[in-house]
């Protein structure tokens, strides 16, 4: 009789959120068993959109065949792709994402998506996903796996006079004193953007294109951060991209602190790291 290993499951994670601070550990692990519960019956909740009192379900549209099986595809993937920047994948399931027609939606509505200039969204108090439909199959695909990128980042809620409000979502960080001040929004942005094309390109055998570096956008720039770093610490980093890999780790794992000293040591200031969570923050350190 031959003798078999029993190979064990890659973790992943149940609920996108990871932790709920301010709060004792008790409470704590009641509001992420409902949080649980939402996740695990993603057909059974009706999350609104944005601030509008719309039910997605008056909004969704029915996936095509195709797409179904190019979410089940970029779902398939992407466990092995956040594990290679040291995280733990969401299960996310096909019903957690919905895709919303346009034309359903109310003109205050569609200036409201418009003006925010999104592909999508997803809401970590429903664990949902929102896609608005752009009319293409490979926009729509960019916008899926942007926004799971985004659901598979670190994620933790604080408590606060009874209500849940966004401590930390990937690089991002809340303020605590200051409720809807945030920092470190851009840098987030931008390596969420990054890691969906070099996604994208692995499934798609599309090229990552590197941005212009004469354009005076945030994602040039954050290139141009990444390529200094990299210039000055050429015995420490065989490329950009190694260093682009510890901005992407801190964003899945949400430890921040080997980014904070190699920022800080790379350019001799203790303030540098800081300055990057203010506002775009990427001009002042270059």
């Amino acid at each position: 009789m031959e003798n078999t290993i029993a190979i064990e499951p890659m973790p992943t994670r149940g609920v996108g959120m990871s932790r709920v601070v301010g709060t004792t550990p008790e409470n704590e692990k009641e509001l992420l068993g409902q949080l649980k519960e939402i996740f695990d019956n993603p057909t059974k909740t009706h999350p609104y959109l944005k601030g509008f009192r719309v039910e997605l379900s008056q909004l969704e549209r029915q996936k095509t065949p195709e797409e179904e099986e190019m979410i089940r595809s970029i779902l398939t993937k992407m466990p092995d792709f956040i594990r290679h920047y040291g995280g733990t994948p969401v299960d996310i399931k096909t019903d957690h994402i919905h895709i919303l027609d346009k034309s359903r939606m109310s003109e205050e509505m569609k200036r409201d998506v418009e003006k925010d200039g999104k592909g999508g969204l997803w809401s970590p108090l429903t664990q949902n996903i929102m896609i608005f439909d752009m009319g293409t199959p490979i926009e729509n695909a960019e916008s899926i796996i942007h926004e799971i990128l985004h659901f598979n980042s670190f994620q933790s809620f604080q408590l606060n006079k009874g209500r849940l409000f966004e401590r930390r979502s990937g690089f991002t960080v809340a303020s605590i004193k200051k409720l809807g001040t945030t920092f470190f929004r851009t840098i987030n942005e931008e390596t969420i953007r990054r890691l969906s094309k070099k996604f994208s390109g692995e499934l798609f055998g599309t090229a990552t294109i590197i941005p212009d570096k004469n354009e005076a956008t945030s994602e040039s720039v954050f290139y141009e951060l990444t390529e200094r770093i990299h210039e000055l610490n050429k015995v420490k980093f065989n490329s950009e991209e190694d260093v682009f890999s510890i901005f992407a780790r801190a964003t899945v794992t949400g430890k921040l602190l080997p980014v904070a000293r190699l920022v800080n040591t790379t350019f001799k200031d203790k303030e540098k790291f800081r300055r990057l969570g203010e506002g775009l923050g990427l001009w002042s350190v270059l």
